[in-house]
């Protein structure tokens, strides 16, 4: 203080009075004078310091007046030890003294060992540096559950992943081998038993936003691939199959996408989806201006289910979101509808869902999650024996599976290098945090128990409507015909005579191309391509109606 400012250069307070060895020079606080080296500031020597006080109490301004003199490398981590563990210090206290030494070396010592659980190969890439900020931590391959929770032995905290079960039993075997903190490595934490781990004095972290991008844009993804039939014919190609029957699909431009959930990841996803030039109806307890901005409407979940040619979902696991996707709310949905979920698999009733798939309300459905892949997702069953495969099977998800218009990805959403990297950093951040005490701002803590009477969840469903204008009426010009076939304003002559030969009628134009038969019935269909070989297939038309890869070459046209 004798210099005027103070390690961080500020300006001390004057000192009060009875503030103990800082107030008097015979303490030996004078810079021209240490008091001590690291081999004798002991227990004893701080203990001095302390009597020294009126209260028996030391400050950290004054301990750190003291322990500043002292070269930061001569404090090992057994000499630190043997100093707090003299003062009989709490974790507070060691804490406190750690933040002290501006080497670090003295907070190492406030060790945190680690059990990584469902440590996948990708999970010790991205988590080694986790491993290396707090050595001793080590990966356990296995998902955790009652079984494999007793493999923390070593370790004061445990770090888990989103589908790792924590139930109250398992909190209880972590309890009982020293566990103090979980780490998630997700957002979700519907697995874990908050009300027991708070019982149980363990803290619970979570990472609350890795990547919203990746999520995001994973919705989006299986939206066009579901849309497009994409899946369905890179799988007809590999197979030599080139038809076109079944892989139809709507412009996106001016259809309506219903985002159900408007936090972060549904913000990204709007905004993706009207960058296609979709209609926005939103629906969310509470509303944002990102959805105003985007020129998107809130309005009941009622509303949405209505309207939406896509309906996607982003709302968080809640006892009042649980199967918020079930018969009834399906039934309330635009026929045709496609339905995306990439937020938690609980929010959809399997069975209403496999119901809609085969009613045809849903004419897609793409999913990333699934309300009962604990058992299935980021495991290998594809060399395991029959019989571990029965004991895992799953006859509702072997059914999705089977429906041609559903694409499941593994939970895989959120899986880019940038959200692994946030993951990992937001991880070591939250271990920190709990090692330097204070409030945690990612702890996860049980909700309180709601008030007799709560609202319910179809309550919650159904906030005051917004009216939203119908949309344009779409008006189809006319396209001209040959010279002959056209009045001098451009209209169509009247003439039901036409005889039109339709060539490449797969399935799909017949569908397609009923409007033109209808109004020339005397035309039909050829299923086979124009080329020279079948021209003349087209005996007694008027016109013929080719398509991309029919052939219409001078030997084509003489026939």
């Amino acid at each position: 203080q004798t210099e005027g400012r103070d390690r961080n250069g500020l300006q001390p307070p004057s000192p009060e009075p009875h503030q103990g060895p800082s107030a008097t020079p015979q303490s030996g606080l004078c810079r021209s004078a240490p008091l001590a080296s690291a081999d004798t500031m002991d227990g004893s020597s701080v203990m001095k310091l302390l009597e020294a006080s009126p209260d028996g109490t030391m400050h950290m301004k004054e301990l750190e007046s003291v322990l500043e003199y002292l070269s930061p490398g001569e404090w090992t981590n057994g000499k630190f030890e043997k100093l707090v563990a003299s003062l009989g210090m709490d974790k507070a206290g060691r804490v406190n003294v750690a933040k002290l030494f501006s080497s670090g070396a003295a907070a190492a010592d406030v060790k945190l060992k680690v059990a990584i659980y469902s440590a996948a190969e990708y999970v010790r890439e991205f988590m080694q540096p986790f491993v290396d900020k707090f050595p001793g931590s080590f990966f356990i391959e296995e998902d955790l559950g009652l079984r494999t929770a007793p493999l923390c032995t070593g370790a004061n905290a445990a770090c888990v992943f989103v589908n790792d079960e924590v139930p109250r039993e398992v909190l209880q075997i972590f309890k009982a081998n020293g566990i103090k903190l979980i780490l998630l490595r997700c957002a979700g934490f519907d697995r874990v038993d908050l009300k027991a781990a708070e019982e149980l004095d363990i803290k619970v972290m979570r990472v609350p936003a890795y990547s919203p991008y990746a999520v995001a844009e994973q919705a989006v993804s299986l939206a066009v691939t579901l849309n497009r039939r994409l899946h369905l014919a890179r799988s007809r190609v590999r197979s030599g199959n080139y038809e076109l029957s079944g892989l139809v699909g709507m412009d996106l431009y001016g259809k309506t996408i219903g985002i159900l959930g408007t936090g972060k990841i549904g913000q990204i996803a709007a905004k993706i989806f009207t960058g296609f030039g979709m209609k926005l109806a939103a629906y969310d307890v509470f509303q944002n201006d990102v959805i105003k901005e985007l020129g998107g409407t809130y309005m009941s979940m009622e509303e949405v289910l209505e309207r939406a040619d896509i309906i996607s979902l982003h709302v968080p696991l809640l006892p009042q979101t649980t199967k918020m996707i079930n018969r009834s709310t399906i039934a309330k949905m635009k026929p045709g509808v496609i339905l995306i979920n990439v937020s938690r698999g609980a929010l959809i009733d399997t069975d209403a869902l496999l119901d809609g798939l085969s009613s045809g309300i849903i004419r897609a459905c793409g999913l990333d999650v699934y309300e009962n892949e604990g058992a299935l997702f980021f495991k290998d069953f594809s060399n395991m024996s029959d019989k571990t495969r029965m004991q895992h099977w799953d006859s509702k998800f072997a059914l999705l599976r089977a429906f041609p218009n559903v694409l499941v990805t593994p939970h895989s959403a959120f899986l880019t290098q940038d959200a692994l990297s946030n993951i990992a950093n937001t991880t070591i951040k939250n271990a920190e945090d709990f090692i330097a005490g204070g409030k945690l701002a990612n702890e996860v803590t049980a909700p309180p128990d709601p008030p007799v009477g709560a609202a319910s969840a179809a309550a919650l469903a159904k906030p005051t409507a917004t009216q939203v204008p119908a949309p344009p009426e779409v008006k189809l010009e006319r396209k001209r015909m040959g010279r002959k076939e056209c009045q001098d304003d451009g209209t169509t002559v009247p003439n039901m005579d036409v005889k039109v030969a339709v060539f490449s009628s797969s399935e799909y134009v017949r569908v397609q191309m009923a409007d033109l038969v209808r109004h020339f019935p005397k035309s039909f269909f050829i299923e086979a391509r124009c080329h020279t070989s079948t021209a003349h297939l087209c005996a007694g038309a008027d016109a013929v109606c080719l398509f991309v890869n029919d052939d219409g070459d001078e030997e084509v046209l003489r026939r």
